[in-house]
């Protein structure tokens, strides 16, 4: 995942990312999830392959 904030590039390959969803947001985006699933919790993160466990990644989200 690329995400641009002002002029710069922030990429997950090298980096954590996570984006966290309006209620208004998440309706335009409702089509694009698997299956229809809803997201309770409106996060959606990237992380690099090495970055870490499971675990270690939810906390990150918090």
């Amino acid at each position: 995942m690329r995400v641009k904030i002002g002029d710069d590039w922030f990429d997950s390959d090298h980096q954590p990312i996570c984006i966290e969803l309006s209620e208004a947001e998440i309706d335009r985006v409702d089509r694009f999830l698997v299956n229809g699933e809803d997201a309770p919790e409106r996060k959606f993160a990237c992380f690099p392959d090495d970055w870490g466990t499971s675990e270690e990644m939810i906390a990150w989200m918090d």
